[in-house]
């Protein structure tokens, strides 16, 4: 695949009872991990409390410095806890957040109960794990140094 430096052949047997790991929310796109080693898919779904997940959130509307205080350090909404998270502006339009943890539609959630729309959301990064420069669509494997 364009991008690999793995210098790995694919096969056939490669791409067989592949196992998604860390969906993502339905407004996203970007990074995805899927494996057939049961110590990867593991290490993602089962210590995925400690593997933290960064994305770009594209958004209609504004925060005020205490909004953007409460999305930093954890808020109740609906009765539900969100947890704490690394939020900052990129620009005007896009929000830079970085949490463990993530359950699906959590990140649509947080922007809503502030009053931002969410027009698009792309996952940047996987633990140490990022896209870099892996054109959208393409795909790669991992190399043995890499680490989620």
């Amino acid at each position: 695949a364009e991008g690999d430096r793995s210098g790995i052949r694919p096969l056939k047997s490669h791409f067989q009872k592949l196992n998604p790991t860390l969906p993502l929310e339905s407004a996203a796109s970007g990074l995805v991990v899927y494996t057939q080693d049961r110590g990867v898919a593991r290490k993602l779904i089962d210590d995925g409390s400690r593997v933290e997940q960064e994305f770009i959130v594209h958004v209609a509307g504004k925060l005020s410095e205490n909004e953007l205080n409460r999305l930093n350090h954890g808020f109740y909404t609906k009765g539900k806890l969100m947890p704490p998270a690394k939020v900052s502006w990129q620009n005007e339009e896009h929000l830079r957040i970085a949490l463990k943890n993530v359950e699906l539609d959590q990140i649509e959630a947080m922007c809503n109960a502030f009053g931002l729309q969410v027009l698009g959301m792309k996952r940047l990064r996987i633990g140490r794990l990022s896209m870099s420069k892996l054109p959208e669509g393409q795909w790669r494997y991992l190399l043995p140094y890499e680490k989620f």
